[in-house]
């Protein structure tokens, strides 16, 4: 056997595959038309559409929404701290008694 008779005739199968349903769908079309257009079809489609909404807000919209919420207060508190430490070194230092005794005024004289 050469190579040329193992090869599988993968084109022909596809292409043989796609006439079946090029058949079918002209043979059944008018009847796929009287079902879509059918009530239970689209109650069936109506139904269909609320699972997956709910399926995408409860699986992965919530989850993403409450880790996106703890990331920003978990970074705001840090930031904030870091702001009130800063605040609390610098600008709420009081002067020790010393500090007082050894201050002098701008042109090097002792108050």
């Amino acid at each position: 056997m050469n190579d040329d008779e193992r090869k599988p005739r993968f084109r022909v199968n596809i292409l043989s595959l796609i006439i079946l349903i090029i058949i079918l769908v002209f043979v059944f079309k008018s009847e796929i038309a009287t079902q879509i257009k059918s009530p239970e079809f689209e109650e069936k489609i109506t139904s269909f559409q609320k699972n997956i909404l709910i399926f995408l807000d409860d699986k992965i919209l919530t989850p993403i929404k409450e880790k996106a919420v703890e990331f920003f207060v978990e970074t705001t508190n840090e930031k904030l701290q870091k702001i009130q430490d800063n605040f609390s070194e610098n600008v709420l230092k009081l002067p020790s008694i010393e500090d007082v005794e050894n201050a002098s005024d701008l042109n090097g004289e002792p108050l």
